[in-house]
């Protein structure tokens, strides 16, 4: 059984009762991913939500070079693909604008998981919304969890000074 533990790194408010939380995860103390999902503190429910994207390093680097070159989100634009992540054969994580009955008619970036297989092909459930006034903020947010990331995989070395000094210690008490 995964022993994984999860540390959130920063959260965006998406609107009163929803927010975007940027989690650290570390999965059997080996391997390091970035979790991005929805938490709801509604009435009805509070908590994760299941639809959440897990990423690698590269990944997030991905997505962080795609969204921070997005600008100018014509209110009026339709739904329109930007780019994609690949993640294996069958899937990818797109990056597009939503515009349409299920965003209210105005424009929101949807990052989503898209399956392609012999028994399904189609966007999953598993993805996001940003509102293009909150793209900013999504970019920051998602630098901070890449250096969380990259620190866990590249802890400080030790200096040059501090190693021949243990290097000495040893020699000392052999």
């Amino acid at each position: 059984m995964a022993n994984n533990d999860y540390t959130t790194i920063d959260k965006i408010n998406l609107d009163s009762s929803n927010q975007l939380e940027y989690q650290k995860v570390v999965i059997n103390d080996k391997k390091v991913l970035g979790d991005i999902r929805t938490y709801v503190d509604s009435q009805d429910y509070t908590g994760y939500t299941k639809k959440g994207i897990q990423f690698t390093l590269k990944q997030l680097r991905d997505l962080e070079e795609i969204t921070s070159n997005l600008k100018d989100i014509d209110e009026k634009e339709k739904s329109v693909k930007i780019d994609q992540i690949n993640v294996s054969d069958s899937t990818t994580i797109v990056i597009q604008i939503q515009n349409n009955k299920y965003t209210n008619f105005k424009p929101l970036i949807d990052i989503r998981t898209h399956i392609d297989s012999e028994n399904f092909t189609g966007f999953t459930k598993k993805g996001f919304r940003i509102p293009p006034d909150s793209l900013d903020e999504f970019n920051s947010k998602l630098n901070n969890l890449i250096s969380e990331i990259e620190n866990e995989n590249n802890p400080p070395s030790e200096s040059k000074e501090d190693s021949s000094m243990v290097s000495k210690l040893k020699k000392e008490m052999i």
